[in-house]
């Protein structure tokens, strides 16, 4: 039964279609990005850019979507990016990452966060 279940979810997040608002607030409105009275957002978007492709042989279509995005913390980042290639109700797989090198204090990049650019491929079918 379980099978069954991730495999519907997996082919109804391909079934969506293209559309760049949704896609545009599935990354920058979610739990990761929203604040409130109570907590500031983990995870910051900017920069943000995206691309309708073409159909693949397989008959799914690709699109892009590359932004820059900072985080409070490592983990912070880490969850994030794990959202969006797993549960995120699109097909996001990382196409690019550019991760910052420092070779200073590690406890001064624990203090300033992680900012990093980001650039996922988007799989739907239509």
């Amino acid at each position: 039964l379980s099978w069954s279940t991730d495999l519907a979810i997996k082919v109804n997040k391909l079934g969506k279609k293209w559309d760049v608002s949704d896609v545009i607030s599935t990354i920058m409105l979610n739990n990761y990005t929203l604040s409130n009275s109570l907590t500031t957002a983990r995870i910051t978007i900017w920069t943000i850019n995206v691309d309708k492709w073409g159909i693949l042989p397989s008959g799914l279509s690709l699109g892009n979507v590359s932004f820059s995005v900072s985080a409070v913390s490592l983990d912070d980042m880490i969850n994030f990016i794990t959202y969006l290639t797993q549960t995120a109700p699109y097909v996001f797989t990382i196409d690019t990452i550019s991760l910052p090198i420092d070779t200073g204090d590690t406890s001064s990049a624990n203090e300033n966060g992680i900012t990093l650019a980001l650039s996922l491929g988007i799989y739907y079918y239509e």
